[in-house]
């Protein structure tokens, strides 16, 4: 069973919570918004950079990026 919740250390921005959000074929646009509403600057690398497109459609979708913003942290892939 998890700890009890006063077992658990309190939340600081030493321990960020990091939302890693998955999309289905948009997360490049879905961070470029975040990235107007938030500020900060998105680092990305798609399916074929990696060399990992299942088929040509997919080879534009993004393997991972992720929104930085000071100790803000934004993750997102297709």
């Amino acid at each position: 069973p998890p700890p009890p919740p006063s077992s658990l250390p309190p939340m600081s921005a030493t321990n960020p919570i990091t939302p890693y959000l998955i999309f289905d074929g948009d997360c490049r646009d879905a961070m470029a918004l975040y990235q107007r509403c938030l500020g900060g600057r998105v680092e990305s690398m798609t399916y074929g950079d990696a060399g990992q497109a299942a088929s040509p459609e997919t080879a534009g979708w993004v393997i991972h990026a992720c929104l930085v913003n000071g100790p803000l942290r934004l993750m997102g892939s297709d």
